[in-house]
């Protein structure tokens, strides 16, 4: 499911509950439906999706890169210069320039099969 998918389900949901609540008798004064109110929450549910992808869950590397010199953690598949079948190293990484750095497929270290964000722990 693709993130304006999600993004429309949620607020498809939220519009659904508002009315509920609405059409069941409650009267006050905190809930309102607005026209607005299904579009906002759509954009709200998909700024979310967005940043989920960039700060959470694994980037395939060979889809998609980050940012250059921008430290990631990555999962290898290459350990004491072997390729192993699946990647299980983790590590720190960057994309480098290639012009003046030594590259393994614009990587700093080989065999980077996946990659997240990574944010300094507060």
């Amino acid at each position: 499911m693709t993130n304006e998918e999600k993004a429309k389900e949620i607020a498809n949901k939220c519009k659904t509950i508002t009315k509920r609540v609405i059409e069941d008798g409650y009267n006050g004064d905190r809930i309102r439906i607005k026209e607005d109110d299904y579009n906002d929450c759509y954009k709200s549910a998909l700024k979310m999706a967005q940043w989920k992808d960039e700060q959470l869950g694994w980037h395939d590397a060979e889809k998609e890169q980050p940012p250059m010199d921008e430290e990631v953690i990555v999962l290898t598949n290459t350990l004491n210069g072997k390729e192993l079948s699946t990647p299980i190293r983790i590590c720190f990484g960057h994309i480098v320039d290639k012009n003046i750095c030594v590259d393994y497929d614009g990587w700093n270290i080989p065999g980077v099969a996946y990659w997240m964000y990574y944010k300094e722990p507060k």
